[in-house]
């Protein structure tokens, strides 16, 4: 594991460079996996400001953007953009996600891959 020096945010478990020539000027990732507290019209969404200045460095320096997104994050709504929906790649959502999100997705030319959601069968 390496650790960038920086400044600790304990809350967000977040290590920022004060530095633009940070550690993260030397990462290349082909494929980059994130979550968000919301996926709208407007992109990728997510209300703490010092999350999207650490994701947006890794977001520069991937290749492929992958969102992880329960399909509840197409109603959700964040104060903040990280990215345009232009951005994304790939959304990898479950079966609960409605038409016209589907649809905002396509229309954007995002891929979109829906996965069941899982049920507790031995509930029932």
């Amino acid at each position: 594991m390496t650790l960038p020096g920086g400044e600790i945010f304990r809350e967000q478990q977040l290590v920022l460079s004060p530095f633009d020539n940070d550690l993260t000027h030397r990462f290349f990732a082909s494929k980059l996996f994130m979550g968000a507290q919301a996926l709208t019209q407007h992109g990728l969404m997510q209300s703490d400001p010092l999350l999207i200045r650490a994701e947006q460095k890794l977001i520069d320096q991937a290749e492929k953007l992958v969102v992880l997104v329960d399909s509840s994050k197409f109603t959700g709504r964040g104060s903040l953009i990280l990215c345009p929906l232009s951005r994304i790649d790939i959304v990898v959502t479950d079966d609960g996600i409605s038409e016209t999100a589907t649809a905002l997705l396509r229309d954007a030319g995002v891929e979109l891959m829906i996965v069941p959601r899982w049920r507790n069968r031995s509930a029932a």
